[in-house]
């Protein structure tokens, strides 16, 4: 049976929900689906200006990123940077922050970077050629033909900007072995404002500023709520017709999710369902054990 991938948010601020979603995959496999894995964990350090999509403020020191990136590296798990900052300017691509986080990064073979600038995408291949890109759904790219053309470009994996979920045209699609599904996107199906959204964020990232972006009918939903959209993927249709028609690499959403709405996404797409519950209890008493630390 063909192997799933899937690829989880927020490696930084969910370092230690992913090590025990990963710790309980390898001591107790029969509560999980057949045959999947964690492809990657996505995200950035905080107060990186190339992150995009969504703002991650603070700060990280380089103790605390090497610590991370050995952490995932000695479980053999990806590291994938979201810097999908769509308002860099030349002068942004020599950020000694960025910079030293790929630098750090580098050392452990195997990292990725999801991009949308073509000028740090220039300069990330001249620079640090090491690193898998992948070309990410913030380009928005709703049409097939754009998106076969797209994969058919030097990118690990492509993921699929929503409106093409569950459409009868995406299942004919070529090289859909490079097609990255984001399975259970929060925003409302055709908003109107999803890329000045991007931009916003973009913005506010570069600045150091929290994200102000008010009238998001979206943003209080739940991961139950989600499921109303008609580009969410339920678990059956990707383990059927996703999988049986070639698709293998899946993303879930999550960077601005609560702990319980990224746990019950884990648990929605990865478990046997006669185990859902005692998986979903030992993540929340694992979660409720590191907040009193």
């Amino acid at each position: 049976m063909k192997e799933i991938f899937f690829y989880l948010p927020g490696f930084f601020h969910r370092m230690h929900l992913q090590l025990a979603l990963h710790q309980m995959m390898e001591r107790y496999p029969e509560a999980f689906c057949e045959n999947i894995r964690i492809g990657a964990v996505y995200g950035s350090f905080p107060g990186a200006i190339w992150n995009g999509g969504r703002t991650l403020l603070g700060q990280c020191d380089e103790q605390q990123m090497e610590y991370v990136l050995d952490c995932f590296a000695q479980r053999h798990i990806p590291v994938r940077f979201t810097y999908t900052n769509c308002l860099l300017e030349p002068e942004h691509l020599e950020d000694a922050f960025c910079n030293r986080t790929l630098e750090l990064a580098a050392k452990h073979p195997g990292n990725e970077i999801l991009v949308n600038s073509p000028l740090l995408e220039d300069y990330l291949r001249k620079n640090y050629p090491g690193f898998a890109l992948i070309s990410s759904t913030t380009k928005q790219i709703r049409s097939l033909g754009d998106l076969e053309a797209e994969a058919e470009k030097d990118y690990k994996l492509v993921v699929v900007y929503k409106s093409l979920n569950n459409t009868g045209e995406l299942f004919g699609a070529r090289r859909r072995e490079k097609m990255e599904i984001l399975v259970d996107s929060f925003c409302m199906d055709a908003c109107p404002r999803s890329a000045e959204h991007y931009r916003e964020a973009s913005r506010a990232q570069l600045m150091g500023s929290e994200l102000e972006f008010p009238g998001c009918e979206a943003i209080n939903r739940d991961f139950y709520d989600f499921a109303e959209n008609k580009s969410f993927v339920r678990a059956e249709d990707l383990y059927g017709r996703y999988r049986d028609s070639g698709f293998a690499h899946f993303k879930l959403d999550g960077r601005t999710f609560t702990d319980a709405d990224v746990i019950e996404s884990y648990v929605y797409y990865m478990v046997r369902d006669e185990y859902k519950d005692r998986v979903r209890l030992i993540l929340h008493k694992t979660m409720e054990k590191l907040a009193r630390i």
